[in-house]
């Protein structure tokens, strides 16, 4: 029930921009143990400074260079894409599982879970108005990919530098005021888009906390 709520939630929001179309094509000794840590700390800094100098790209606006720039540094669990990208492209891990997508015939659009190593992480989009064969999840680009907060860690995942441990504010600073702020309620929670148009855009979903509990980002396929 919480993934079918969840998945209408998002095809409400994405119901007009794909109206617009986004393409149809794409036990150890103590030295070892702390050895372990030392080397898990020192990557976890690593990944954290590599964030923190890619958001710092950012100058509080946001263009088509800047949207350019999100698109092109995709990290999902160590795996670095562009989009738009195929399911292929993700790697081995990644998967749209055994949940039935929820299929938009009046939009054409259809939306799968995404899994990585059968934990669920968010979801992505194709422009078609039925289920995809196995051969066209893998080989058919995805206009949308979205990554949530689920019940796994998604610490190595970022959307060019913007993870789900950013706050709205730190969203603000870096990429300026929201394109469209309509889905932004005053108890502070809800989403907001930077959009250059209806199929080109990022989304960032709020909790009443100010954290980021979702992002999406939407291009045309080509």
């Amino acid at each position: 029930m919480k993934k079918q709520v969840i998945a209408t939630f998002l095809a409400l929001m994405l119901t007009v921009p794909l109206m617009s179309g986004c393409g149809k094509q794409s036990e150890q000794p103590d030295s070892a143990i702390e050895s372990t840590a030392a080397e898990t700390s020192a990557a976890a800094d690593t990944t954290d400074s590599a964030q923190e100098d890619e958001t710092s790209t950012y100058d509080g606006t946001f263009n088509e260079e800047v949207f350019q720039h999100i698109t092109q540094n995709i990290e999902l669990f160590g795996h670095k894409v562009s989009m738009p990208c195929t399911l292929a492209d993700l790697g081995e891990e990644f998967s749209t599982g055994e949940d039935n997508p929820y299929v938009d015939t009046e939009y054409s659009f259809v939306i799968y879970s995404l899994y990585f190593n059968e934990q669920q992480i968010g979801q992505i989009t194709y422009n078609c108005d039925h289920e995809l064969s196995e051969t066209e999840l893998k080989t058919l680009p995805f206009c949308n990919l979205s990554v949530s907060q689920y019940t796994v860690d998604q610490n190595d995942s970022s959307i060019s530098g913007f993870t789900l441990q950013d706050t709205f504010q730190q969203v603000q600073d870096a990429l300026g005021t929201p394109t469209d702020a309509s889905g932004y309620n005053d108890n502070g929670k809800g989403y907001v888009r930077y959009a250059l148009t209806e199929s080109q855009n990022i989304s960032f979903f709020i909790n009443q906390d100010q954290s980021i509990r979702e992002i999406a980002v939407q291009v045309a396929s080509e």
